[in-house]
């Protein structure tokens, strides 16, 4: 771009890293492609751990782009919502209990409640590639499925 190699209306050139040269556009072939969900439990960091006044507790998040889960940088919360410390150490948000319970993640026996706010800016580690993740709040956490805890 910087080279003025870029124009305006100029279609993309698709290009085959396997035969390594461009493709004509008919030979662009695009197949369904089917793409998994999966729930992770991200480990919490000390700082999050002090503040739910716990030993022990994993955040977990639901997706459906596993293949993003390395490049994680935070776990968003709805800062309108309760949410919950299940028997078995993990958070969901509050709302979305009875469908983890029919999941199977949980028997949703609750430890404790709290507000969203607690956990801002602490974190939790990625089981991936343990690097630090950091809770948010967001507005775009919805209660419509997963666990309440989005992956970001």
């Amino acid at each position: 771009a910087k080279k003025g190699l870029l124009v305006e209306r100029s279609k993309p050139v698709y290009w085959s890293w396997a035969a390594r040269s461009a493709l004509a556009e008919a030979e662009v072939e695009y197949e369904e492609k089917e793409d998994y969900s999966i729930y992770v439990a991200f480990g919490l960091d000390s700082d999050a751990l002090e503040k739910l006044g716990v030993k022990e507790a994993s955040a977990v998040i639901w997706t459906t782009t596993p293949w993003t889960l390395p490049a994680n940088q935070a776990i968003s919360l709805n800062p309108d919502e309760i949410y919950v410390l299940t028997a078995e150490n993990l958070i969901f948000a509050k709302p979305l209990l009875e469908s983890v319970v029919e999941s199977g993640l949980s028997k949703g026996e609750v430890k404790k409640e709290f507000k969203s706010s607690l956990l801002e800016n602490t974190h939790a580690i990625n089981p991936l590639n343990g690097r630090k993740s950091r809770f948010l709040l967001g507005d775009h956490v919805m209660m419509d499925g997963g666990t309440g805890l989005v992956h970001t």
